[in-house]
């Protein structure tokens, strides 16, 4: 293999309504994808714990994938990019 690609790229939103309004506007016109893994804090097994993770809260909550990969089209990229504007 002589190159190296990840299949996604993270966004992650600095507020709950940025993030809404990007779902919004990739749903239906581009794949995303929730953060892998999100917060461990989110999940039932660690709800007791008492370490605090807001940096995992805001991950979990407020960001999502994008595509990244080496099949994108010149026109799925240009549909991105005018989604990210």
């Amino acid at each position: 293999m002589d190159f190296v690609s990840n299949f996604a790229y993270p966004l992650i939103f600095k507020n709950k309504k940025s993030f809404e309004k990007y779902k919004k506007r990739f749903m239906g016109k581009v794949e995303i994808r929730p953060i892998v893994g999100g917060s461990m804090n989110e999940q039932p097994f660690f709800k007791n714990n008492k370490y605090k993770c807001p940096n995992a809260k805001k991950i979990h909550s407020q960001g999502f994938y994008i595509p990244n990969n080496p099949d994108l089209t010149r026109k799925e990229i240009n549909e991105i990019c005018k989604l990210l504007k």
